[in-house]
């Protein structure tokens, strides 16, 4: 089993992972740009319900929390994981920031506890690419949502940061670098766009977005340390022998720095990022 499949990893890793989001706070630039570009331009009055699939720690549900209060305060937001860790330690975030509208579940994202017709919107950042089965997870967004309820689903491209490191070592290496990517089949829009029609939704819509994420105080080679127990990186070095793990991390930095120059690195720098946004209607 894939590492990514995996509860049991994601459990090991909530605590890490939270600090690892909390760092960077990747998701959160796209996060806030696609409900600007969906709930932003609707701007309803009523009570809004939203459903955040895959939440991990929390940091998107978080940030969608504040933001969808601003249009009623009596919004809220249903944050769902399939690792009660990650749920252990979305709490406590939300106990740490005094928030007050969102609740929790440990669940599935492919068996939704949760009855149809009850959400205005449905998100899932960075966490529904990596389900076992895609469409089968949007379908169910698509089921709890209500009449005329939009989806927000984003992944990583071709070209984004990560990809082209993994491309550039893996392929020295002589290994298929596809193999490690789980988003790779829906860095193709045509692709995205198929499942989430499969699904059941309408209107879909496949927004690129490039952005250069400011991380000021972290220095590229501590963002790569941060890195090493995801997933996918875990999925890549346990298929390499001995030889080959001494060489994939320093890889990485000798391409990292090539894209950023070395005394820049050493002092923050801007991540440059590309995602797909995926948008649809109920």
């Amino acid at each position: 089993m894939s590492y990514y499949l995996d509860k049991n990893y994601w459990d090991e890793n909530a605590e890490s992972y939270n600090n690892y989001v909390e760092s960077t706070k990747f998701s959160l630039f796209y996060s806030i740009m696609a409900m600007e570009m969906t709930i932003g331009k609707e701007k309803p009055t009523l009570p809004i319900k939203l459903l955040d699939v895959a939440t991990g720690t929390g940091p998107v549900a978080i940030a969608a929390s504040k933001y969808i209060s601003q249009f009623n305060p009596e919004s809220s937001i249903t944050a769902i994981d399939f690792s009660s860790k990650m749920i252990e330690q979305l709490d406590l975030n939300i106990k740490n920031q005094n928030i007050n509208n969102i609740q929790t579940a440990v669940m599935d994202g492919l068996d939704l506890k949760l009855d149809d017709n009850t959400f205005d919107y449905g998100l899932s950042f960075f966490g529904l690419n990596l389900f076992s089965d895609r469409v089968q997870g949007m379908k169910e967004i698509h089921r709890v949502l209500k009449p005329g309820g939009q989806v927000m689903i984003s992944t990583w491209t071709e070209d984004s940061f990560w990809n082209i490191g993994f491309r550039v070592i893996l392929t020295e290496m002589g290994l298929d670098y596809k193999k490690y990517i789980p988003f790779s089949a829906l860095r193709d829009p045509v692709l995205f766009e198929s499942e989430l029609l499969q699904a059941g939704f309408k209107d879909v819509r496949i927004v690129p977005i490039e952005k250069d994420i400011p991380l000021p105080n972290i220095p590229l080679e501590q963002t790569i340390k941060m890195f090493e127990k995801n997933p996918i990186m875990l999925n890549v070095m346990r298929d390499l022998n001995v030889e080959q793990q001494t060489q994939f991390v320093p890889g990485l930095i000798r391409v990292f720095f090539s894209m950023y120059p070395k005394d820049q690195s050493e002092k923050g720098f801007s991540l440059k990022s590309k995602v797909l946004l995926g948008f649809g209607n109920k």
